[in-house]
């Protein structure tokens, strides 16, 4: 089955597992950012490209940045062959710049970058504003860009599923890792879902498998890096419910999974 991944790492360490052929991941981004009319042109990236790469920013983290500020999110979507879209949210935690009616997501890669031009005399970047999540301006955004991608996802005729990703309180160890930035986060995404179109099907993930991995591919002891189970029962749940989906709507069966282990691997 040929999927679309919009959003971060969870889901992109769950259907990266072999089970699901990904046809593009486009992450780095936020709903409220990705689906802006306008480019935010403001940015040299072959310096960011370089800045990135001296902080130790992937080629994937870097790529996914571009496309954010080029604002690929659109044609990526209308133009490629995919069965269904899966989306999560974390992206929205982010906090993005906006200057001149213009917005991007302020990503990993975008960071060095940023630090570097806003202390420039008379560069534009000093006169850009940092929008942090949880504000009235954020969830118009966010809305109108869900809406974008819903309004595609039927053109298409294709499903969307969203897993709904909480950060993990807990570690491996039984250890309380909670925080107050985090129960922010908790809150502001327990919003989103709550105001989540009907079209978009959302998955819930037990609270037995939110645990905090303590070794991870991508650094252990990070409240949205989990144990293995956690990416397995979220696999197999997309499937069954894609199957369903698909059975619904006298659509093709899909083909009988593998079995595979569920280790996280590179997007």
């Amino acid at each position: 089955m040929k999927v679309i991944l919009f959003g971060g790492c969870v889901i992109g360490d769950t259907f990266h597992l072999g089970r699901f052929e990904v046809v593009a991941h486009i992450g780095r981004t936020a709903f409220s950012s990705a689906f802006a009319h306008r480019r935010f042109h403001f940015v040299d990236q072959q310096r960011l490209k370089a800045l990135a790469e001296a902080d130790g920013e992937s080629a994937w983290s870097i790529k996914s940045t571009c496309r954010d500020l080029d604002k690929q999110a659109r044609p990526i979507l209308r133009q490629n062959s995919y069965d269904a879209i899966i989306i999560d949210y974390l992206g929205e935690c982010r906090s993005l710049i906006a200057l001149e009616g213009r917005r991007a997501a302020m990503t990993e890669a975008f960071w060095p970058y940023y630090l570097a031009e806003k202390t420039q005399p008379n560069h534009l970047l000093s006169k850009a504003e940092q929008i942090g999540m949880c504000s009235l301006r954020r969830l118009i955004w966010w809305r109108k860009g869900v809406r974008n991608i819903v309004k595609i996802a039927k053109k298409k005729k294709v499903p969307i599923i969203l897993p709904l990703i909480y950060p993990a309180t807990h570690n491996e160890r039984g250890q309380d890792c909670s925080s107050l930035p985090l129960l922010k986060q908790k809150l502001w995404l327990a919003l989103l879902y709550c105001l989540t179109p009907r079209y978009i099907k959302k998955i819930s993930v037990p609270k037995k498998y939110r645990i905090i991995a303590m070794e991870h591919k991508w650094g252990g002891s990070i409240a949205y890096h989990y144990i293995p189970q956690y990416y397995e029962w979220l696999e197999q749940s997309v499937y069954h419910k894609l199957k369903k989906w698909r059975r619904r709507r006298k659509l093709p069966e899909l083909p009988t999974q593998p079995e595979q282990s569920a280790s996280s691997t590179a997007m």
